[in-house]
């Protein structure tokens, strides 16, 4: 029988293991492609950060504009 881990175990990453996925990615895509992936990865992350703070403010202004909206039906009534 197996022991489960628990959560926070499994989603800590040490120097050790950061050390052996970069080694492995190195060995599979090669010292030439590396730089190349880790570009797009920064640009995919920048993109996403973006994306995320502009859903955020389109919330924020959906909601600021649905409370204008009761305040305005208010004063009406």
């Amino acid at each position: 029988m197996t022991a489960m881990l628990p959560a926070f175990v499994i989603g800590k990453i040490g120097f050790q293991e950061l050390l052996i996925i970069l080694i492995i990615a190195l060995l599979v895509f090669g010292p030439k492609k590396l730089p190349k992936l880790g570009k797009a990865m920064g640009a995919t992350l920048h993109n996403f950060k973006r994306g995320m703070k502009q859903g955020q403010r389109d919330a924020e202004d959906k909601i600021e504009e649905a409370a204008n909206d009761d305040d305005e039906d208010e004063d009406e009534a």
